[in-house]
């Protein structure tokens, strides 16, 4: 088998089977040309011809010697290449670094975090403009760093989370739940990559589990109208100086949904950044 155009299939590997009858002469020697090509989501087309020589009476020789290619079986050609699951999304660009239009007017040719992409020369890297490529067809090049995951972020709870696992499921521990308390920091992988799991949004951990990452964002503050006039608190409960007493009637906006803290016995919600008790809203 030969090919008469270069390998440019920047998409990875695709199985397909196809059978053919080569004996079709009457058990004389043949040739056949098959051309396949495959159009991929943004308009790219790629396409290979396939010559093959079949000889019915071919008998392969303890060691071959050069021959002419019509008396040989039909020969595989080697394509070295390396394949790699994008990690992010990813712009085709070309051999100046700019990224490669699809046919379609003013869109470009995008390719989807998760899918597998084939670095030929063996996985080569390419220096384009100061910046690593991988080679994936004729003058077509994908940026290094989108099959390298970047370092975790990190991220401070701000409510009790459980643990999940790869299916959506709370991660238990000697039949208990895991609860991870809030104010925790945890480091989120890939600069903070998000996970659809069951059609909620995950954050996943260097241990291969995953927190929700609505845990880690405050909601929307809560309207509450004042019961009785209100001192104003800082966060170890004292009262702060030259701060306006709260009148009876008015509306404050307590955080986080009027999430509540207790300092010294006393529950409180956060207002701006300071603290009035919540028994002035009962």
């Amino acid at each position: 088998m030969n090919t008469d155009t270069e390998f440019t299939n920047p998409y990875g590997a695709h199985d397909f089977e196809e059978v053919e009858n080569l004996n079709d002469n009457n058990d004389q020697p043949t040739t056949h040309v098959f051309t396949v090509y495959v159009v991929d989501q943004v308009g790219n087309k790629v396409e290979k011809k396939l010559t093959v020589h079949f000889d019915p009476n071919y008998v392969a020789p303890e060691e071959v010697p050069n021959t002419d290619v019509s008396t040989v079986q039909p020969k595989v050609e080697t394509l070295t290449g390396k394949s790699f699951n994008l990690l992010h999304d990813a712009y085709i660009y070309n051999k100046d670094g700019q990224v490669v239009l699809s046919t379609d007017t003013n869109k470009s040719s995008l390719l989807k975090k998760g899918q597998r992409i084939t670095a030929l020369d063996n996985g080569k890297t390419v220096v384009i403009n100061g910046v690593q490529y991988y080679r994936v067809g004729d003058n077509q090049f994908v940026k290094l760093a989108n099959t390298v995951l970047q370092a975790g972020k990190r991220l401070q709870l701000k409510h009790n989370a459980h643990l999940y696992d790869k299916n959506g499921k709370v991660v238990k521990r000697n039949g208990k739940p895991v609860l991870l308390r809030k104010g925790r920091w945890i480091s989120a992988l890939n600069n903070a990559d998000e996970y659809v799991i069951n059609g909620k949004t995950f954050y996943k951990l260097a241990n291969g589990e995953f927190v929700k990452v609505a845990n880690t964002k405050l909601r929307e503050p809560k309207a509450l109208k004042l019961t009785h006039n209100a001192f104003v608190y800082d966060k170890n409960g004292k009262r702060v100086k030259k701060s306006k007493v709260l009148k009876k009637g008015r509306t404050i906006l307590a955080e986080n949904n009027a999430e509540k803290f207790h300092i010294k016995g006393k529950a409180y919600y956060k207002v701006n950044g300071h603290f009035v008790k919540v028994a002035n809203t009962l």
